[in-house]
Parts: structure tokens; sequence; C-alpha cells
């Protein structure tokens, strides 16, 4: 057996209120008070209306101290408040602000304060954006992987064959390999250059021995500074290939 209904739902009129409802639901109440007995009300007022009906129109559209206007700050600090401690008890919500109705702090919390919090809530967790990874650059790089071979920087000079040929007569393999580490590396810049001018094309001008001479501080240098047997192998073989070239080229100077 359900509830026993306050009214005749068949005799009763839903749907939306009209002015002339209003009025006399506003009219009955201001002379007799809203204390009174809500089930008989309408047939007194003379309302085809449900009395629960009527008693929901005067709590929430026709009290004269209700605001329907925009909450403010204030406001909206109270309702959060009150719904972490209360949870979605409307009416007990309400009774704490002056003004307004269960029905209106329940829109205002769905339709705005709800998604606010959501939103805010989703901000604080994301994780910050990993900061990009500087370039790294060629020395840098090579560096990292080979940390024993130091690679100098090659100056932006223009380099002869004089530059890097040893100043004394001898250039046999026996008087360049007592040449200093630094004296070694000075030397591979001014190779690297000098090679560098004869791939682009540079005219070259040799005399004498000049292209066997390159080719034996080349290859004591390179062994000197790379020390290891795979590699003068892998050295005299380039070095072979470069002598022929060099000296083809000095041919047609």
């Amino acid at each position: 057996m359900g509830r026993t209904p306050c009214c005749d739902r068949a005799a009763v009129k839903r749907g939306p209120w009209s002015p002339e409802e209003d009025e006399a639901l506003r009219s009955y109440v201001q002379r007799h008070g809203s204390g009174g007995n809500w089930i008989t009300m309408p047939k007194k007022a003379g309302l085809k209306r449900c009395g629960k009906s009527c008693r929901l129109r005067w709590l929430n559209y026709l009290r004269p101290d209700i605001r329907h206007g925009g909450f403010t700050a204030e406001e909206d600090a109270v309702i959060m408040s009150l719904y972490a401690q209360l949870g979605s008890k409307w009416s007990l919500i309400a009774s704490q602000m002056e003004g307004r109705t269960d029905n209106d702090v329940k829109n205002h919390w769905n339709t705005k304060l709800k998604k606010r919090l959501l939103a805010a809530a989703a901000a604080s967790s994301a994780p910050p954006p990993a900061p990009a990874p500087a370039p790294l650059s060629s020395t840098t790089l090579t560096s990292s992987l080979f940390p024993s071979l130091a690679i100098p920087t090659v100056k932006t000079e223009a380099y002869t064959c004089d530059d890097f040929l040893a100043p004394t007569s001898s250039t046999s393999p026996a008087a360049t390999t007592t040449l200093s580490t630094r004296s070694c590396r000075r030397r591979l810049v001014g190779i690297a250059s000098f090679f560098a001018r004869c791939v682009r094309g540079t005219p070259l001008s040799f005399q004498g021995q000049r292209s066997v001479a390159v080719g034996s501080v080349v290859r004591t240098t390179m062994v000197h500074v790379l020390g290891s047997r795979d590699r003068r192998r892998f050295v005299d073989q380039k070095l072979s290939c470069m002598k022929a070239k060099l000296a083809a080229r000095a041919r047609f100077v």
C-alpha cells in the first residue's frame, strides 16, 4: 500500500502557473499566513492545484524576501563550504542564506559551482610539462661518445703546405714520432684545412718532394694520436689514396 495522495490528481491542474493563480495564492497567504494546512488551502483559496504545488510555488517564487539575482562571491563560498560539510542537503544550505531557496541553490551548484570546482581540480592534478632538452652541439656529442679523444677546435684560417710541414729538413717517421701531443693536434688542424682545400678544388702548388712529405707527416701524426695498429693500417690505406690524388692534381697545376 502506498501513501495516500493529498488531493485527487484527476481534478487538479498541472503545468505552469498563470498570473491570476499567483495573485490568488499571494492574496490568501497575506490574509491567513503560511503556517496553516497546505492540503486544505487550495480549496479555500479557490485554486485547482495540489497543496504541495501551492507550498512550493510560495516558497520558491512568491515569497517577498526571495532574491532571484546572481550569486555573489561570498554566497558561492558559503555554498561550497556547507556542501563539503552537509552534502546535497539543499534545504539546510538554503536556510543559512538569506533570501535564497533550496531550488535556486541546487540549480546554481549544478550549473556553475560544480563545473568550476571540477575544472580547478583537473588543472591542479595535471603534471607540469617536462622542460625541452637543450640541443647538443657536435663537439659536446663527440666528447660524450669518445671521452678519450679530445678534438680541438678548428680555426677559420687558411693553411698552406708550409704550415704543417716540419720546420727542419728531416721528415722521416723517426724524427716526427717525437712530436708532442699538442704539436700533433696543431698539425692535424692544418692538415684538415689543407685537405679541405683539395676537396674544394683550390689550386695548390707542390715543389720537390712536398707531396711525399705531406703523406709522411699525416701518417706519423695520426698514428701518434690514435695509437692503434688497426687504425694505423687504416690510415696507411687512406693516405696512399690521398697521396695518389694529390700527385695527380699537382700535375695539372
